[in-house]
């Protein structure tokens, strides 16, 4: 059985052209070469399905969240995951910020953003409705 790819991300040169893909049965990471489509990397840090993934904006390292409530670092340069640790609850979107300076997280109702250089929390939004999706933005004008 070929497990499900549930999202990708393409990163832009100086890496391109690669592309990287979560499974969501699979607790890993792959990284494709897409000229031609060859594996080059996989990545296992969860003990059970990847939820969603961030890559960094310098394209050197990646976030994911996974079924069994942890938070992964992935360093890309390295070619190995650099941290793996448990937040309590199941975390179901992780994404970093324009800069990449900070992530947030949602789980259920509860948006944590995190600084990226050691995951510290800055503040917690509780929303009255599950969150769905939710993107970056700049909000400087």
């Amino acid at each position: 059985m070929i497990p499900s790819i549930s999202s990708t991300a393409h990163l832009l040169p100086p890496l391109a052209p690669f592309t990287t893909s979560p499974t969501p049965s699979l607790p890993s990471i792959s990284i494709f070469d897409t000229e031609p489509f060859v594996l080059l990397k996989s990545f296992w840090a969860h003990k059970k399905g990847i939820n969603n993934f961030s890559v960094h904006p310098s394209g050197k390292l990646a976030l994911s969240v996974s079924r069994d409530g942890c938070l992964a670092m992935f360093n890309f340069i390295r070619g190995k995951w650099s941290f793996c640790g448990r937040f309590g609850r199941e975390a179901t979107l992780v994404k970093f910020e324009v800069s990449g300076e900070s992530f947030f997280m949602i789980s259920e109702k509860k948006v944590g953003v995190h600084v990226a250089e050691d995951a510290r929390l800055l503040f917690e939004l509780e929303i009255r409705k599950r969150v769905l999706c939710a993107a970056p933005g700049d909000v400087s004008s």
